[in-house]
């Protein structure tokens, strides 16, 4: 059974027992499972929950040397993630930045950490063998994979370019129909069951809609008991802004990880980043305790 509270004072309801049930243990996955994923299918439903108190990350995404020297000057941003948002989600920034930026890592505070999209699975397979090391976190998209053991496959094959000292981390898409991908819990199984311990829900498709209008507060709910239960530290990007953050906690959902783009630039997410924007949203995070 579900602990009744996985934070102070969020009490655990039957309607959020059943959504992560249904979710899961009765998921359609339109193959079967092997033994290990229907294993943790079921133990999302009996695992204890994750009832420790702290403030969530933040993560923002830099497209530049100029916006990396931004970044590192905001304390309450903990991951700085390069990306080249002109070109999708998890488009990769040039090799050349990441060795600039990697080259100026150990300025950087310690609680401060690098993070690089890869892009999808055959773009990141050509690119993360270029990783530099400094990098502590590195991304792969799921898209045009509509089974698990396919997307542990390209995980493994991934992890396998990469340094030692970086942690691949599993992306989810919210819209994952238009990514032709699976949907976020079975994503989050298989993260479970490859070893991997980080996983990130964004939007495939940049069109306005956010993570919560595809998802919907239930499915969330339920995501966020059956991330905790399993010991999966969990980010919420695509398209969040204040008032979302603020949604969120006022539904009981506290991600490990709020990351942004468009909610801190200047224009669209493909302009600069604003300063004031930063830090103003940096402060609201931390504001959220989880």
């Amino acid at each position: 059974m579900f602990i009744d509270s996985y934070f102070t004072g969020n009490l655990v309801t039957k309607k959020r027992r059943d959504c992560c049930t249904n979710l899961t243990a009765n998921a359609d996955f339109g193959y079967p499972l092997p033994n290990e994923l229907q294993r943790l299918s079921m133990a999302i439903s009996t695992s204890p929950a994750n009832s420790t108190a702290k403030l969530p990350e933040f993560l923002v995404s830099a497209a530049s040397m100029e916006e990396f020297d931004l970044l590192a000057t905001i304390s309450q941003v903990d991951i700085i993630d390069l990306k080249d948002p002109a070109w999708g989600a998890i488009s990769p920034a040039s090799i050349d930045l990441w060795n600039l930026v990697a080259a100026k890592s150990s300025q950087l505070p310690k609680h401060q950490h690098l993070s690089a999209a890869l892009g999808e699975f055959d773009q990141a397979n050509q690119c993360a063998k270029q990783l530099p090391p400094q990098f502590r976190f590195a991304k792969m998209g799921s898209s045009e994979c509509d089974h698990v053991d396919l997307l542990m496959q390209r995980w493994r094959t991934i992890k396998n370019h990469l340094h030692a000292s970086t942690e691949l981390v599993a992306v989810a898409y919210a819209d994952f129909k238009s990514a032709k991908s699976i949907d976020p819990m079975k994503v989050l199984l298989g993260a479970k069951a490859g070893g991997l311990k980080r996983i990130l829900i964004d939007t495939f498709q940049k069109d306005g809609r956010t993570s919560i209008d595809h998802l919907g507060i239930d499915q969330l709910r339920a995501f966020a008991d059956a991330a905790y239960e399993n010991g999966i530290w969990w980010s919420l990007a695509g398209s969040i802004d204040l008032a979302q953050v603020d949604q969120l906690s006022l539904n009981g959902i506290h991600p490990d990880c709020i990351g942004v783009r468009g909610a801190v630039c200047d224009g669209g997410r493909s302009t600069s980043l604003s300063e004031e924007k930063c830090r103003r949203f940096s402060s609201t995070v931390h504001g959220h305790a989880t």
